[in-house]
């Protein structure tokens, strides 16, 4: 009976050792499924991150021009602001200024 025992206790432990292995590699695999899912969402987090980086300057920018744009609109009316525009960058005078 010794030497039955001692081949069932063999093939037990074979089993078990097949068991954990099989298992060891199953945990294997599943991790690595879930470190590349979870690393493809932080690459996509991290693109995200950047591209509201790059929008929030291009909203900088913007911001910027139509501020620009509203002091231009605010001068349209400005007859002051005219007259010097029209005698710096046209050159233009008043007749009686040709005159004298």
């Amino acid at each position: 009976m010794g030497a039955e025992s001692n081949k069932d206790s063999e093939a037990d432990m074979a089993s078990r050792k097949k068991l954990i292995s099989t298992l060891l590699i199953v945990a294997v695999l599943v991790l690595g499924f879930l470190g590349w899912v979870y690393w493809n969402r932080f690459q996509d987090i991290f693109e995200l991150q950047d591209e509201i980086v790059r929008l929030k300057e291009r909203e900088d920018e913007l911001r910027e021009q139509i501020s620009s744009l509203e002091e231009k609109l605010a001068r349209r009316n400005d007859l002051d602001y005219f007259e010097t525009l029209a005698k710096e960058e046209l050159g233009l005078v008043y007749p009686e200024a040709e005159e004298g």
